[in-house]
């Protein structure tokens, strides 16, 4: 069964997806806005769908990572798949807070409004929609949807593989006290 995990451990999905995505909000702000405000005026059109690539892979990926190893070290998951699911799972969370985010963004201050990105996306998508064209970018928004779920599974495999070298590395360190305490 594919969500067997998530139906089995949904706490231990849902508290490492939030302790990580929650924190994970403040580097749109951080490392997001400038990037744009930077790469406007070069990529044009094209601004929305290169800012988003690139920080799915410096922001998306590593949260996807880290809530795997967390996931995955609390459940004891013995299945790639765990992981996938862990880091799929994590960016759904992310992408819900930055939709509440931006949902709630025109009532809710500045700060809500910044983690939202209110300042740089909708230029951006303006930008985008106006240069490409509503279809082309559903399309480009579409694959990079794809890109970004993908990049997290792996991201959320890797976390696994870690997850199991820190379990690995803590029995042999277990077992090394063991064999020298009872020398």
């Amino acid at each position: 069964m594919p969500f067997e995990a998530l139906a089995k451990h949904p706490r231990a999905f849902i508290i490492a997806a939030l302790a990580i995505s929650i924190p994970g909000l403040f580097l749109g702000p951080a490392v997001m806005e400038p990037a744009y405000r930077v790469l406007q005026p070069v990529f044009g059109p094209l601004t929305l769908l290169i800012v988003e690539m690139l920080f799915a892979l410096i922001i998306d990926f590593p949260l996807a990572t880290l809530t795997s190893v967390a996931v995955c070290r609390s459940i004891r998951a013995d299945d790639p798949a765990d992981g996938a699911l862990a880091g799929m799972f994590s960016l759904f969370v992310f992408g819900v807070l930055i939709m509440v985010c931006v949902a709630v963004s025109s009532v809710a201050g500045p700060l809500i409004a910044s983690l939202a990105l209110a300042s740089v996306i909708p230029p951006a998508t303006s930008a985008a929609l106006e240069g490409l064209g509503g279809v082309v970018v559903a399309v480009l928004l579409v694959l990079f949807a794809a890109f970004d779920f993908t990049l997290c599974a792996l991201g959320g495999i890797a976390g696994y593989h870690m997850s199991r070298l820190f379990r690995r590395s803590a029995l042999q360190i277990e077992r090394t006290i063991v064999s020298q305490g009872g020398s």
